[in-house]
């Protein structure tokens, strides 16, 4: 059965401002969610479309938009999610127009041009995800069937006025966002009668790039604004980051099971969701091995004191104040999130898609302090039982 899903008349989004006054950066960024369709092929659309952006727009070749996009020192980015996307822009001070006027030009006027759109297909369908984001993209697209026009059709549904939340960040007021985002929609007249063919065929990862496999606990998301997100926050933290979490101790340490392991907070529309992981180099995929994972750590949890709760909280804390502090947070399927103005950017346009751009991550960490080693421990035993097992071989 097919079913359509047409574009609903909204209003535009306000802009978020991010200031930094001793910057010398101006930053613009795009976040935009996917449609919410459980769908393959749409999914694989999506993650064709994050690729062919920066192709070009009308008025601007590939070339053209990474030469004046890194005036700054910084190449325009695409970084692209399964259920939302960032696309930045960087100018140096006294930039913003320049700024806008790229971004402008690739939200409104993208190419896409059918060999772009192929080629990538192409790409695609024999690329495997690195092993440590694995587990939190869980489905793979479809692209068999996957066409330009359908792509297109994808991107027009997806890219509105309504749809786009805009960040500034930098040397930028909020006056001036304000002036930048009233330009920009009154120029942008899209197409609201496209539709997307919808059908349920989404399919879960089988594999991997590289000779490992990943083993992972995938818990439920959570949203920062939600009473209980910082015990969960912390239990993140005791589980796995940094050499003395859980995963270090128990996973590596104790039972040799893993040279490379720790724990993540994906980014969902629907909130973070923990991810607890650790990759082997061996192919145990009985599913006997993410059992025997749970039980261990689910043991370790029990035997956490005052110590492991301190050590918690000074990670975690470390993560908002130093740069190359170990973190939870991700700016990308594959990188960390650091203290710089366009992290901070990437993490206030990720709220707003979730609906809790109302939260700010200093006020969360900081009432870790109101937070008892009980409440760490039946949050972290929470999130590990309720967690579903995954194992994805390697090649």
């Amino acid at each position: 059965m097919i079913a359509t899903l047409a574009l609903a008349a909204t209003v535009a989004k306000a802009p978020i401002v991010v200031p930094d006054q001793t910057s010398n950066l101006v930053v613009v960024q795009a976040h935009v969610a996917r449609p919410p369709m459980r769908d393959g092929r749409l999914l694989g659309a999506w993650y064709v479309i994050g690729d062919t952006l920066l192709k070009g727009a009308e008025g601007y070749s590939e070339l053209t938009l990474m030469s004046y996009g890194s005036q700054a020192g910084i190449q325009p980015s695409v970084v692209t999610f399964p259920d939302h996307m960032r696309i930045e822009f960087v100018a140096p001070e006294g930039g913003l127009d320049l700024a806008m006027e790229l971004m402008t030009a690739v939200l409104k006027r993208p190419r896409l041009r059918d060999r772009d759109v192929i080629d990538a297909i192409a790409r695609f369908e024999t690329q495997k995800p690195k092993p440590l984001a694995a587990a939190g993209y869980q489905y793979q697209g479809r692209y068999s069937r996957l066409s330009s026009p359908y792509v297109k059709n994808v991107y027009n549904r997806a890219f509105t006025p309504e749809t786009v939340q805009f960040v500034f960040g930098g040397k930028v007021s909020k006056e001036e966002a304000n002036q930048a985002m009233e330009d920009w929609v009154a120029r942008w007249r899209p197409d609201p009668s496209t539709r997307i063919p919808m059908r349920e065929s989404l399919a879960p990862i089988t594999g991997v790039g590289g000779e490992v496999s990943v083993y992972a606990l995938r818990g439920k998301p959570f949203r920062l604004d939600e009473p209980g997100a910082v015990p969960k926050l912390l239990a993140t933290y005791a589980l796995g980051v940094g050499k003395g979490a859980s995963c270090f101790r128990v996973l590596r340490q104790k039972n040799a099971w893993s040279y490379q392991q720790g724990a993540y907070l994906w980014p969902s529309i629907e909130g973070f969701v923990p991810v607890v992981y650790m990759l082997q180099s061996s192919n145990r995929g009985d599913g006997a091995l993410v059992a025997e994972m749970r039980a261990e750590l689910l043991k370790d949890i029990e035997s956490w004191d005052e110590a492991t709760f301190a050590r918690a909280v000074s990670v975690a804390s470390s993560s908002e104040h130093l740069a190359q502090a170990p973190t939870a947070f991700l700016s990308s399927p594959s990188s960390g999130m650091g203290r710089t103005v366009r992290d901070r950017c990437a993490l206030q346009g990720y709220l707003s898609l979730t609906g809790s751009g109302q939260a700010r991550l200093e006020t969360v960490l900081g009432a870790m302090q109101n937070v008892d080693l009980d409440q760490l421990q039946t949050a972290a035993k929470s999130m590990v039982e309720d967690a579903s097992g995954t194992w994805i071989p390697g090649n």
